[in-house]
Formats: structure tokens, sequence, C-alpha cells
């Protein structure tokens, strides 16, 4: 099974604004990604990554004032059974 995963979401700041994004897949399922799943930020600003505690990928950047777009997608592969 081919599972398309992804989030866009726009934000108005009044001023710049630093920001941690949590939103890329665990770092367990990375062999069943079919591509990266970059995280694409309009307007494109500097982006610090590190891996948190529980093996999640963190993003931290500053968002300018004004309008600012986070998005990412990609495609997992499951076998479609339960967890166990």
């Amino acid at each position: 099974m081919r599972i398309l995963v992804g989030c866009e979401m726009t934000y108005e700041f009044t001023h710049p604004t630093p920001v941690i994004a949590t939103l890329n897949v665990h770092a367990s399922r990375f062999s069943d990604l079919e591509r990266p799943d970059y995280l694409i930020t309009t307007p494109a600003v500097p982006l610090d990554g590190y891996r948190d505690s529980f093996g999640n990928w963190c993003n931290r950047m500053v968002a300018p004032a004004g309008r600012f777009t986070l998005k990412t997608d990609t495609i997992v592969r499951d076998h479609g059974s339960g967890d166990t």
C-alpha cells in the first residue's frame, strides 16, 4: 500500500517569530519513504535540524514577519496489516 502524507500550513506573523516544527515522518519509518520528506518554507529561511529524545526530526527556524508557509509531503510504503 502507498500512503500519501504531508501538510501545508500558512501563518501570518506580526514580528519575526522563532518556530520549532516537528512535521517529518518518524525515523523508524525512514526506510519506507519513496522520497525524502523535506520541509519547504515560503519564504525560504535557514533551517537548523536536530533529533529530539523521542527520535523525532525537528526543524528550528525564525519565521519572518508577514505570511509564512510550511509544507512537506512524501509517500510511505506500508504492508497494510495492523501494528503488533
